[in-house]
């Protein structure tokens, strides 16, 4: 099927229509794994092309070869640098969401990860959804536990009336306590005013 057929299917609603939607996202995902390994050998490539060149550029002038040498630790740099920056928002943005999950699931979900942004992405969104299955499951289980509860609760009250016969009755207030007036006598000596 090519792309376009892929994603009018993606657009209809069901189940049917899920499954071709989690194809299209492994093949991105499968493309994009692809993509970011072959810009990682590009780019070492090309270093090692460089520290090459300078190796050769010695022998014949020094200055290209200390510019070459100097080209070369500036894309180590800055590859060092966006990998650390990578490691950082991991360690923000990732982490704690990953560490919510159970162990059993952090593990199944790391394993399948492309990376790139594009692999960050996906985790995040699986890790999400997981989250919500356990979420639901714990809600789920506190409500039948809650249920249960009142269900024994309730047990408990008819076997104390049982027990005791009628349970008491609340006698309600009904005049002001020794004399002293209630609320809708105040409100009423107001309005006589």
């Amino acid at each position: 099927m090519t792309a376009g057929e892929l994603e009018a299917l993606a657009q209809e609603d069901g189940p049917f229509s899920r499954a071709v939607q989690g194809e299209i996202d492994r093949r991105a995902a499968r493309a994009n794994r692809d993509r970011d390994q072959q810009g990682r050998f590009i780019r070492q490539q090309r270093v090692q092309e460089l520290k090459q060149a300078a190796r050769q550029a010695r022998q014949t002038d020094v200055y290209k070869a200390a510019e070459l040498e100097d080209q070369a630790d500036a894309m180590q740099q800055q590859e060092a640098f966006v990998r650390g920056l990578v490691e950082n928002y991991d360690r923000v943005s990732i982490d704690p969401i990953m560490q919510a999950l159970p162990e059993a699931d952090r593990a199944s979900l790391l394993a399948a990860v492309p990376d790139g942004l594009d692999g960050r992405a996906e985790l995040v969104r699986a890790a999400l959804r997981r989250l919500e299955q356990v979420w639901r499951a714990d809600e789920a289980r506190r409500l039948r536990g809650g249920t249960q509860r009142r269900r024994e609760n309730a047990d408990r009250r008819a076997q104390r009336a049982d027990e005791d016969g009628e349970p008491d009755l609340v006698a309600g207030i009904g005049r002001g306590r020794n004399g002293t007036p209630t609320m809708n006598d105040w409100l009423r000596q107001q309005m006589n005013k």
